[in-house]
């Protein structure tokens, strides 16, 4: 006996369907309204080819999964010691590219693209593209979970649980990216350098964030520090990379905070000051910018000051550094970056000073310690053990095992 208020036939209320409904599901397209569209051409399944994941853009805002147990143990029996070595320095510089890694640990590209491949589906890396709207960008790398796990040993009270992988791709749309790439691939050219030249060595080479905090108290915020040694000739130097967004003022107001760390908080000229040095997108900018610097620096007690045109003319290295005027009778030449250094009156280093690394990775680590208090007008602006050999033992950095796969 049939139910009250039910069919007497259950199936009938099945056994017609409307056109509407008989589109199979998987070809069904709804407009804004939520009704299926009455074009026929929105009914057709949209072709959605697959992605090169080489060209996926990772989403800042993704929601990252805690790695479980087997994954910890899986990244500690696949990253070999360059694998740590390349989450340290990408850890330490914020965003590196594929060009970049590879001036720094590779001999080409493709190997270093097969390798990053591997760290990034470990976790160890992050991958994304920013936006472009002719072309594409390289690759851009972040620190993800696995590689903050690999780091736990190196740096103290690190926890991976605790690290944000988000907040690290959030460098996707930020408008500082293109300035914190410049400033990297600047360094990562005189490292490749020294990899390949034995008698040029990258002793030293500290991010931005590093500077800023070792200079909190003259509040001078240096874009990098750096230490550059050819054929002995050792020179130390601050960079300012400068992407034409400052005003030229906002550049001649750094020169009271140099002043300050030249002189100290007496006033007396103290040791020999790393030099600043102002790196231009474009030589037009470059002839701008040593006009107001030159004008601005007149009657002041500062380090030595050199400008040059970086990517535009030549080798962070070669002779493309000007410095600025002593006088307007004196009208300086360009300088190697080891010349600036005898300019300065930066001593010569010994020949047993110079550390070497396995597999010729001439590279020093990239997380220098921070001091455990900010620089003292009145001391020695260089952080110790930097510029001078350490008396127990010179080749104070041959016990790093650089080396592996």
């Amino acid at each position: 006996m049939p139910r009250t208020g039910s069919s007497a036939n259950p199936r009938d209320q099945y056994s017609k369907r409307s056109s509407e409904q008989a589109i199979p599901r998987s070809r069904k397209r709804f407009d804004r309204s939520g009704s299926p569209a009455a074009n026929p051409q929105h009914s057709r399944r949209l072709h959605r080819p697959r992605r090169d994941p080489d060209s996926t853009m990772t989403s800042p805002q993704r929601k990252t999964r805690p790695l479980t147990h087997d994954r910890l143990l899986d990244i500690t029996a696949r990253a070999g010691t360059r694998d740590r070595l390349i989450a340290g320095l990408v850890d330490a510089h914020r965003v590196l590219t594929t060009r970049q890694i590879t001036q720094l640990c590779f001999g080409s590209e493709a190997t270093a693209r097969t390798r990053l491949h591997t760290l990034t589906s470990l976790r160890v890396l992050a991958r994304f593209r920013p936006r472009r709207d002719t072309g594409s960008h390289p690759g851009h790398y972040v620190l993800d979970t696995g590689g903050a796990f690999l780091l736990e040993h190196d740096i103290p009270d690190r926890d991976h649980r605790r690290h944000r992988v988000d907040k690290r791709l959030a460098w996707a749309t930020s408008q500082r990216l293109p300035h914190l790439t410049g400033t990297n691939s600047f360094f990562t050219t005189l490292a490749a350098t020294a990899r390949h030249h034995p008698d040029t060595f990258l002793p030293t080479w500290a991010p931005g964030h590093w500077c800023e905090k070792w200079l909190s108290l003259i509040n001078l915020a240096p874009d990098g520090f750096g230490t550059w040694v050819k054929d002995q000739q050792l020179v130390d130097f601050f960079l300012e990379y400068d992407t034409g967004t400052e005003h030229l003022a906002q550049l001649t107001k750094k020169l009271t905070q140099y002043q300050r760390l030249a002189n100290g908080a007496t006033g007396a000229p103290g040791p020999p000051t790393p030099c600043a040095l102002f790196v231009f997108a474009s030589s037009g900018r470059e002839t701008h910018a040593r006009h107001a610097l030159t004008h601005a620096a007149h009657g002041k007690n500062l380090p030595l000051i050199a400008t040059a045109a970086y990517p535009a003319e030549a080798h962070p290295a070669g002779c493309c550094w000007l410095p600025l005027p002593t006088n307007p009778d004196n009208q300086p030449r360009r300088h190697t970056l080891a010349d600036l250094g005898r300019l300065a009156g930066h001593p010569r280093q010994p020949a047993d000073y110079i550390p070497t690394a396995p597999n010729d990775l001439r590279l020093a680590p990239a997380w220098p310690p921070l001091p455990t208090a900010p620089i003292s007008l009145t001391a020695d602006p260089r952080p110790t053990g930097r510029w001078a050999p350490r008396p127990d033992n010179h080749n104070h950095n041959s016990g790093n095992d650089w080396g592996g796969r």
